[in-house]
């Protein structure tokens, strides 16, 4: 095996490394052809899926926040809803730019449009994005197709 192959554990497929980095980062479906190229193990398939499920998602999601609350969709605000499947206050001041009280007050009205449910655990407040929580909680237990 050359320095540039990848060999891959669960199948015994060695994949050329060049190949895999030769997919371009601002293509669109980028993530989806190289967990289809390399196959690298027995849930690619299952990972393409989920990647799928998970756009469709945030594109639900932007959909709805952009018609229900227009004075605040951005599609930073969206990204942060999906970095995790929870934010906090801290968490959307930052990477918004905007002041604790303004990313509250963001938060607060995605709640109230069911996009979001509220937690106080502790002094916190957390903001579980519940639909991409019990998506990624799926994973592994059924077939996600």
């Amino acid at each position: 095996m050359e320095v540039n192959e990848i060999l891959c554990k669960e199948t015994g497929k060695i994949i050329k490394a060049d190949k895999i980095f030769k997919v371009k980062n601002n293509e669109e479906n980028c993530i989806e052809e190289i967990v289809s190229y390399c196959n690298l193990c027995p849930y690619s398939q299952q990972t393409t899926v989920l990647i799928k499920q998970i756009r469709d998602l945030m594109q639900h999601h932007k959909i709805a926040l952009r018609d229900k609350l227009p004075k605040i969709y951005s599609q930073d605000l969206i990204n942060n809803l999906f970095c995790h499947p929870y934010t906090k206050i801290d968490f959307v001041a930052n990477e918004l730019q905007v002041s604790r009280q303004t990313a509250a007050r963001y938060l607060d009205e995605i709640v109230s449009i069911g996009l979001l449910s509220k937690h106080k655990i502790g002094k916190d407040n957390y903001y579980l994005n519940d639909d991409l929580f019990l998506l990624l909680s799926a994973v592994g237990q059924k077939n996600l197709a």
